[in-house]
């Protein structure tokens, strides 16, 4: 009677070790999906962020430019530009924070990677900006 009850103890016990293997296999593995998961997301986030902010700088880029060309123009007319000069003074100042610097293309072969067509104009001489 008790080789039985021994038998039958020792084959649950057996069963109960397979268990716990099995759930601690399958915890290791959920652990690790919520840990991808996590990488995953936080990436997202790091992409995300850093998309709008390239964006951002672009739609501010086009204001600075304005107020670069309202410069010339005033300059040219004899206008007092101390303000403007104030105003672009500080937004390259965040442009400096962002690490945005002016690319010297004037001269340059057309780049796409690096440069913006605004108009098409055809020499069969020159790729040239």
């Amino acid at each position: 009677m008790h080789k039985l009850q021994i038998d039958e103890l020792k084959e649950l016990l057996e069963k109960e070790k397979q268990n716990s293997s099995l759930n601690t296999e399958k915890w290791k593995r959920a652990l690790a999906d919520y840990q991808n998961l996590e990488k995953r997301t936080q990436q997202e986030i790091i992409d995300k962020v850093s998309s709008e902010t390239g964006k951002l700088i672009l739609e501010f880029l086009t204001v600075y430019e304005n107020f670069i060309r309202a410069k010339e123009v005033y300059a040219k007319e004899g206008v007092n530009i101390t303000g403007l000069e104030g105003i672009i003074k500080n937004m390259n100042s965040i442009f400096s924070e962002y690490d945005v610097k002016p690319i010297d293309a004037l001269g340059k072969t057309f780049d796409p990677n690096l440069h913006e067509a605004i108009s098409i104009v055809e020499d069969p001489n020159s790729m040239k900006i």
